[in-house]
């Protein structure tokens, strides 16, 4: 039943969220021994040490911050912060974080020559924002990872395309359920816990808009935010 199903989901999203904590912290725990009994090792060696322990750490600070959105939008309490900022600076910064990755993979990240100024709440659009770019980093391996972006009188739309491997039709209709995974196999190799999407839909959603997917086995996904250019009133 429905009903039950839905319960699966749920115990199959507590085994990956223990999983994708404990995971991040046992490396954490190994290099930090490490560096404890080797006190002397080659100054290489300490700062590819460091640069795990920044990684783990980004990691559980993004699952976190995943955990608690999804709590908030449970119990309706995320309040709007308005402001106007640059679109094309929230981009790069997204970029820059994930630059690591982006290196080791080789992949062509493209970004807007012309850029938006959006008045609404830039944490949300931020956390939306990375979250596709996590999920395009996540299922791509060679080619690229595009944003593009569209003004009209009333919307900007915001898209995010990449070269990856696409989504299944089967899949494609469940990508914004909560809990839900394609691949469980796959998914655990790439990490994640089935909450990124669904949080990408709930925060467009509560800042007026809506997201929609369009992608197939082997040629890419696309992801498109649109959001009103109206302004939005605060909570």
């Amino acid at each position: 039943t429905e009903y039950m199903e839905g319960q699966n989901m749920q115990k199959r999203f507590v085994a990956d969220a223990s999983h994708e904590l404990k995971t991040p912290l046992t490396s954490m725990k190994l290099t930090l021994e490490l560096m404890r009994e080797h006190p002397q090792m080659e100054e290489s060696d300490r700062l590819d040490f460091i640069e795990n322990l920044e990684k783990q750490t980004d990691r559980l600070m993004l699952l976190v911050q995943d955990l608690l959105t999804m709590s908030r939008l449970s119990h309706k309490r995320l309040p709007i912060r308005v402001e106007s900022f640059s679109l094309n600076q929230v981009l790069n910064e997204i970029v820059y974080n994930h630059q690591q990755t982006i290196l080791e993979k080789n992949l062509q990240v493209l970004l807007p020559s012309k850029d938006i100024v959006l008045y609404t709440d830039s944490l949300k659009i931020t956390q939306i924002l990375e979250n596709l770019f996590i999920n395009a980093l996540n299922y791509t391996n060679e080619g690229h990872i595009r944003f593009i972006t569209e003004k009209t009188e009333e919307t900007v739309k915001i898209r995010v395309a990449d070269s990856g491997e696409g989504i299944s039709s089967t899949d494609l209709v469940h990508v914004f359920d909560r809990f839900y995974r394609s691949d469980r196999a796959r998914s655990r190799d790439v990490g994640g816990t089935g909450l990124g999407l669904s949080i990408v839909k709930q925060l467009t959603e509560a800042l007026g808009g809506n997201v929609r997917v369009s992608s197939e086995l082997n040629s890419g996904t696309v992801f498109t935010v649109e959001l009103p250019l109206v302004k939005l009133t605060e909570n």
